[in-house]
């Protein structure tokens, strides 16, 4: 569930980053699922997931299904992905810059902050703590999505 509101914040929040197009693709795919049951149709008002009710029966025979699968993708989410696995130091760089040039553009102080602190970290080569802040990549998105809820 993260990954899909991860996905869907960077399609909706940074459409025009660099003036890049958005793909939706839609297609069936087939996942191991372990069903449930018993769901108890009161919801509990202080739980985690209120209004809904939570479901009580759960198996631990696996089964496979088909889902409908809707993709969001854009070069931003393609070249972070790209950036995370390769960890090529020009290629952070240049990312840092422009995520910086965003921020500053769209007035994100979270996103200024912390591509400056990656683009510092680019330069000394501090593998250590740039592995560890491209990691935290998310948690960045995170914070500027409530930002702007907060507006």
């Amino acid at each position: 569930m993260k990954n899909i509101i991860f996905i869907f914040l960077i399609c909706t929040l940074f459409p025009c980053f660099g003036q890049q197009n958005c793909t939706i693709k839609e297609y069936q795919a087939n996942y191991t699922t372990y069903p449930y049951s018993d769901p108890n149709p009161i919801p509990a008002p202080r739980s985690d997931i209120y209004p809904y009710f939570q479901f009580s029966g759960y198996t631990s025979k696996a089964m496979h299904k088909e889902w409908r699968v809707v993709e969001l993708e854009n070069d931003f989410i393609k070249r972070i992905d790209k950036i995370k696995k390769e960890f090529v130091i020009n290629d952070i760089e240049d990312f840092a810059k422009e995520l910086k040039e965003f921020g500053e553009f769209y007035g994100l102080q979270s996103i200024k902050s912390w591509s400056e602190r990656l683009s510092r970290q680019a330069e000394i080569f501090d593998l250590d703590n740039l592995q560890q802040t491209l990691i935290h990549f998310d948690d960045i998105f995170n914070e500027t999505k409530n930002s702007i809820k907060d507006k």
